[in-house]
C-alpha cells in the first residue's frame, strides 16, 4: 500500500491537472500587448506634410515603411489593401498611414498612436500572406 502512494504521489507532482477547458486557459504570454506593427507611410516627394510625418514618426521611434503614393503599381496595391479594409474614403491624400487594420489620411499623429495601441492589443487576423 506505501509503495502505491509513493507512486500515486511522484505520479501527481510531476503532472499537471486542471479543471479549466484548454480553450479557456490563457497563458502569461498571451495576455501581454504584441509587438506594435509597421507603420506604412504613403507619401509624395512635393509633399511638406509628409516631411512632418516621417519625422513623427522617427522622433517617436516608431518603425515604419516609406512608399511613394504618385508610383502607379504602389498606388494600386493599396487600393487592394483599401478595400480589404473596407475603406470608403479618398486615398489621394498624403501623407497617409497604414497601422495595424487601419488607415489613416492625413498627418494626424494622435490618430497614428491611438491606432497604435489599438493594433498592439489586438486580437491576430488570420489570412493568407502577401
Amino acid at each position: 500500500m506505501k509503495k502505491l502512494l509513493l507512486i500515486l504521489s511522484l505520479v501527481l507532482s510531476t503532472s499537471s491537472f486542471s479543471c479549466a477547458s484548454p480553450q479557456l486557459v490563457k497563458t502569461q504570454k498571451e495576455l501581454l500587448p504584441k509587438k506594435l506593427p509597421v507603420v506604412v507611410l504613403y507619401s509624395a516627394d512635393w509633399c511638406w506634410w509628409c516631411e512632418k510625418a516621417e519625422m513623427f514618426l522617427t522622433d517617436n521611434k516608431i518603425q515604419y515603411v516609406k512608399r511613394d503614393i504618385e508610383d502607379p503599381v504602389v498606388f494600386k496595391r493599396l487600393e487592394e489593401i483599401a478595400e480589404k479594409l473596407n475603406y470608403k474614403r479618398s486615398l489621394g491624400v498624403v501623407p497617409l498611414f497604414i497601422v495595424g487594420r487601419d488607415i489613416v489620411a492625413g498627418f494626424d499623429p494622435v490618430s497614428v498612436m491611438a491606432y497604435l495601441e489599438k493594433a498592439k492589443w489586438a486580437v491576430p487576423h488570420r489570412e493568407s500572406s502577401d
